[in-house]
């Protein structure tokens, strides 16, 4: 079945629906079309356009599918509607999941239109299950990265993630504070001489979120204009840990990152329908991810 993936967000978000996609195809790459007609960020420093991605690309606004009878999913349910829909080829909505966690799809004869807003975290693990690499490659990487790519090699940090940015603006995702970061640096067992590498689309604001003892080295990274969202993500792969923020961009960090992972639960302010599908405190978790609590 051919699936044309409308995506939809940053490059987090783009990520899931991308996987999602391949995961419908049975992980056949000719059989899947990017479509960037419903988002801003078409670009490659925003976007998945940044990474090797192995799957044709397209701009032009697709048809209105038209939406059915809603298959309504429960957490662990959605993979078998999905293979259900493969299967029978006929025309299916897949409905909401949470309002964060959204896979709206339509068929039209052998074709199939996947779009909305994704973040579905078993997505990597039945990717992987069909044999689908979730490796990512850069296709042209700065200079700059390069050089922090190697930098971190020899030093082997602590990376840490602060999201700043539209999130001031939309209080439902939650702004995470300095005491998750103390918290998740006790976790971590930070020690003196150990390194730690902040990114964040904010520097000067996670400077001042991200306390540490002047016995750590702390390393703000200021990211340059022309380096795209992939390479702030590949870099937080490279240290001897992570401490995501709550953004899709650090979840898919710590799904490459080798060391330990610390993460925040419940991972948003607010997920309204999070209770029908899961405790909200596993949320996007991973069984391997250390949880550090927030009071929102």
């Amino acid at each position: 079945m051919r699936v044309e993936v409308r995506l939809n967000g940053g490059l987090g978000n783009q990520l899931f629906e991308y996987f999602a996609g391949l995961i419908i195809a049975d992980g056949d790459y000719s059989e899947v079309v990017l479509n960037y007609s419903r988002t801003m960020f078409i670009h490659d420093r925003i976007g998945i356009r940044a990474l090797h991605h192995g799957v044709a690309e397209q701009r032009d606004r697709l048809p209105t599918a038209g939406r059915v009878s809603a298959i309504d999913s429960r957490w662990m349910d959605w993979w078998g509607s999905v293979r259900h829909l493969n299967r029978s080829k006929e025309t299916a909505h897949i409905a909401s999941l949470s309002e964060f966690t959204r896979v709206q799809g339509a068929a039209i004869g052998q074709r199939m239109i996947l779009e909305g807003d994704m973040a579905f975290g078993p997505i990597p693990s039945l990717a992987r299950e069909q044999g689908i690499s979730t490796e990512m490659r850069l296709r042209n990487p700065t200079v700059w990265f390069e050089r922090l790519a190697r930098e971190a090699d020899k030093q082997r940090p602590v990376m840490v993630h602060v999201r700043r940015g539209d999130y001031k603006s939309n209080p439902q995702w939650g702004l995470l504070a300095a005491d998750y970061y103390e918290r998740a640096f006790d976790a971590l067992g930070l020690s003196q001489g150990d390194s730690v590498w902040v990114f964040s689309d904010a520097p000067d604001e996670a400077d001042q979120i991200v306390p540490l003892p002047r016995s750590i080295d702390k390393f703000v990274v200021k990211t340059p204009k022309e380096s795209p969202a992939a390479e702030t993500m590949l870099l937080m792969t490279l240290g001897r840990g992570l401490v995501m923020a709550n953004s899709t961009l650090s979840w898919w960090a710590g799904q490459m990152t080798d060391g330990p992972v610390i993460a925040p639960t419940p991972f948003y302010r607010l997920v309204p329908d999070a209770g029908r599908l899961c405790k909200p405190e596993i949320f996007l978790m991973y069984p391997n991810w250390a949880p550090v609590s927030v009071g929102w």
